[in-house]
């Protein structure tokens, strides 16, 4: 993500590098995802046995996805995660955010300049083709 901070002028808040000190990590979340446009989860099979993550980051983001709209979440897969595994741990399903938010890391290198485009659309930040 810090790639992409620095080329697309974006910005990305990472629960490691971002938390406000003095503030809960509790608080911290929730106060980042209440101001972000977008929440972004990079899907792997340790993040969905992460019980932090499970019970109180993906609920949250659950309702986002109700008040706000079915695009406030993007959900990026490195993993080939089976969708019953998906809803069971973090109670989100692909069929619950638009096509263009679910999207899944590229097998070949070459294909990654197509991936990041797509990641930018999915995030609303721009809709130009890289050059």
């Amino acid at each position: 993500m810090t790639p992409l901070e620095k080329s697309e002028n974006c910005k990305f808040c990472l629960e490691d590098r971002d938390s406000v000190a003095g503030m809960s990590q509790l608080e911290s979340i929730v106060d980042n995802m209440r101001r972000s446009r977008k929440i972004l989860f990079v899907i792997t099979e340790s993040l969905l046995r992460d019980p932090w993550c499970r019970r109180f980051t993906a609920h949250h983001a659950l309702h986002q996805v109700i008040e706000a709209s079915r695009d406030s979440v993007v959900l990026v897969f490195l993993q080939d995660v089976h969708d019953y595994k998906l809803s069971r741990s973090l109670f989100l399903r692909r069929g619950m955010l638009r096509p263009c938010c679910i999207l899944d890391w590229p097998i070949h290198k070459e294909r990654i300049p197509a991936f990041r485009q797509k990641l930018l659309i999915a995030l609303g930040m721009t809709n130009r083709l890289q050059e």
